[in-house]
């Protein structure tokens, strides 16, 4: 089966950018926890409030795979839909809204979606990857992906790589079923096209 990476379409004309956890989240959960797939939904404040970023206050478009600086998965409803109806692994859907540059709620149907746990199955020995200098078991960067399908659960549709867990990869019926939606806000890169951290 085939895989791609998730990214935000940041050539999206328009599109809002969240800049960082709200106060209410960080008073509560050490952000480091958001890119390890730890489970977090006893610690995550009731419907914490995402802040669009002040350095592009014309920017004020919501999409259905929201850009923001911190690589979280902040998507609509419609798109927590189409996971859901997909086979998945453990995974949290945790309700938050979009505060836009006026301080007014643009939005109160997005999720943050944590993935609990990664999936190894990177080929270590046929991929090209830095690690990283403050960790020597996480990767940097990748510059040429081959994977071990075998590794990756059956039917899983959405995944973190382990090593890399805040890179998020999905299948390729999860794919089809967000470009047949007509979801925005997304890019989806082959893995064997994928460079980058």
């Amino acid at each position: 089966m085939a895989y791609f990476v998730i990214k935000a379409d940041r050539d999206l004309k328009g599109a809002a950018q969240i800049e960082e956890h709200p106060k209410a989240v960080r008073d509560v959960i050490k952000s480091y926890k958001f890119s390890k797939g730890v489970a977090l939904a006893g610690q995550f404040p009731q419907l914490p409030g995402y802040q669009m970023s002040d350095e592009y206050p014309d920017n004020r478009l919501l999409t259905d795979f929201q850009d923001n600086t911190d690589d979280l998965l902040i998507i609509s409803q419609a798109f927590a839909d189409i996971v859901k109806s997909l086979p998945h692994g453990q995974m949290e859907f945790l309700p938050i809204k979009i505060i836009n540059h006026r301080n007014k709620v643009a939005s109160d149907s997005y999720y943050l979606l944590n993935i609990i746990g990664t999936v190894d199955c990177l080929d270590l020995e046929k991929s090209t990857y830095k690690q990283s200098a403050m960790d020597a078991d996480e990767i940097f960067s990748i510059q040429n992906m081959v994977l071990l399908e075998d590794r990756i659960p059956e039917n899983t549709s959405i995944y973190r790589l382990h090593r890399m867990p805040t890179l998020f990869l999905v299948s390729e019926p999860l794919k089809n079923a967000v470009v047949e939606a007509g979801l925005t806000g997304i890019r989806f890169i082959p893995t064997d096209q994928f460079s980058g951290t």
